[in-house]
């Protein structure tokens, strides 16, 4: 009855909820087929529940595999530190979930400006890793490995490690060049590699993270060859200096054919208004993206070219 009365409240309150769906989750007999939770649907049905019935359904039912959504489930049902605990020590799937769950939380922090992410109701550094300790020692699982690792990245034991890194002149130059000697958004770029979980390595490293900050800030945009075309062309205008330019949107999102003849069309037009369409090397299949004045694309080329890889650090289209 108690569940009855759940699904009643929640579809009074949220009519585009589908009552058999609920019926067919909470009645469920916890031995038949998993339900799939990357199935958004599901995962609205049960974050529109109070948290504690919730809850109590995902623990009762947690199956193989777990995907990242079964943390995420959990964590949009605002767990206490009582309720996280108690996955963490009960096995091996339900301590994958809680990871995740934990890692949903620490995504908010930011060394850069200071904000700290919110911890469970109950929830301290040292019992965190008070209880990490003691799964780690039950189930030496590399992917529990990885989070815990992360997850007192957040929340450390002692003073948060901060590592030595050395910018080559160049690259810092390329850096200025990139964030249009934005000063703030540099030091976001230098913060992230020296309280990183392990400092950059290569020079190579240390440009995929300049990109990772630019791509955050909407001044690159990093798409890939096999996206349709209109979203390519969403990431493409939502660029910030894409506002400059008065071209047709909507008739580069209904292009047919190669993506970099797309780029082509793309790059000749905003060429027109002074400025290029200029692909970074990424290092791997991704197209970054973004729009430079000439003058400072071939800077940007003379500074970077025959350090990142063995191919061209920058592309031109329609040029």
């Amino acid at each position: 009855m108690k569940f009855l009365r759940g699904i009643f409240r929640v579809t009074q309150k949220n009519k585009s909820l589908s009552v058999p769906l609920l019926e067919d989750l909470f009645f469920r007999d916890p031995s038949q087929p998993r339900i799939n939770l990357q199935a958004k649907s599901v995962r609205e049905s049960i974050a529109a529940l109070d948290s504690g019935t919730a809850i109590e359904w995902l623990e009762t039912r947690i199956s193989s595999p777990i995907t990242r959504e079964w943390g995420e489930a959990l964590y949009l049902l605002n767990p206490d530190w009582v309720d996280i605990d108690r996955w963490l020590r009960r096995s091996k799937l339900h301590a994958l979930a809680a990871a995740d769950a934990l890692l949903f939380y620490a995504r908010q922090y930011s060394s850069v400006d200071g904000r700290e992410p919110h911890l469970p109701v109950g929830a301290a550094p040292s019992t965190i890793n008070e209880t990490l300790n003691v799964v780690l020692v039950h189930y030496g699982n590399p992917r529990l490995r990885d989070a815990a690792m992360r997850i007192r990245h957040v929340w450390p034991e002692g003073t948060p490690v901060r590592h030595t890194v050395e910018i080559p002149a160049f690259l810092d130059s390329a850096a200025q060049s990139i964030f249009e000697s934005r000063s703030e958004l540099v030091e976001e770029w230098r913060v992230k590699m020296v309280t990183g979980i392990e400092p950059p390595t290569s020079v190579n490293q240390m440009w995929s993270l300049l990109l990772e900050v630019a791509a955050e800030h909407e001044i690159v945009a990093i798409v890939d060859w096999s996206e349709f075309p209109e979203l390519i062309v969403g990431e493409i205008c939502s660029i910030r200096s894409a506002d400059m330019f008065s071209l047709n949107w909507q008739d580069y999102a209904n292009h047919h054919g190669d993506i970099r003849e797309l780029f082509e069309r793309i790059g000749a037009d905003c060429k027109q208004e002074g400025r290029l369409l200029v692909s970074l090397n990424t290092g791997g299949d991704e197209f970054a993206l973004i729009y430079l004045a000439p003058k400072d694309s071939d800077e940007l080329e003379s500074l970077l070219n025959s350090v990142l890889d063995d191919r061209p650090t920058v592309e031109r289209f329609g040029v």
